[in-house]
C-alpha cells in the first residue's frame, strides 16, 4: 500500500475476528484479510486488523486499529486510513498491505466476536 511501511509497531487493543469460512454464520459475506496482528498471548495466532469483504454495490473495509491516541498519532495509521478511505470512495483501484503489529498487553481480552 502506498505509503504505508510492510511492516509498523502500535500498542493497540485487539478485537477477535472469525476469518475462517467454515466458522462464518450463513448469511455472512466472508471476509479477505489484508493485514493482521502478531500473534496475541491468549489466543497464540494473529489477529485480522485490516480486511475487505464483497458487497455487489460498495467496497467495504474494516480495520480494527486506532482505539485512542497511540494509534491516531502514528504515522502509519493515518496513512492506511486514508489509503482505506480512498480505495472505499472508489478512487484507488489497490488496497493491499501487510503488518504485524507488537502487541503489548499479557493477556488482550476480545472486545467482539463474529465477523463484521
Amino acid at each position: 500500500m502506498k505509503g504505508v511501511p510492510a511492516r509498523f509497531e502500535v500498542e493497540d487493543e485487539l478485537y477477535y475476528m472469525n476469518a475462517e469460512a467454515e466458522k462464518i454464520p450463513p448469511g455472512t459475506a466472508a471476509i479477505e484479510v489484508l493485514a493482521e496482528t502478531s500473534p496475541s498471548v491468549k489466543f497464540s495466532k494473529p489477529h485480522p486488523a485490516v480486511w475487505i469483504t464483497k458487497h455487489e454495490r460498495a467496497r467495504i473495509v474494516g480495520i480494527t486499529l486506532g482505539h485512542d491516541e497511540r494509534v491516531h498519532d502514528h504515522e502509519a495509521f493515518r496513512t492506511l486510513l486514508t489509503n482505506a478511505v480512498k480505495w472505499a470512495g472508489g478512487s484507488d483501484g489497490t488496497f493491499v498491505v501487510e503488518l504485524r503489529l507488537k502487541v503489548e498487553r499479557l493477556d488482550p481480552k476480545p472486545l467482539c466476536r463474529g465477523v463484521a
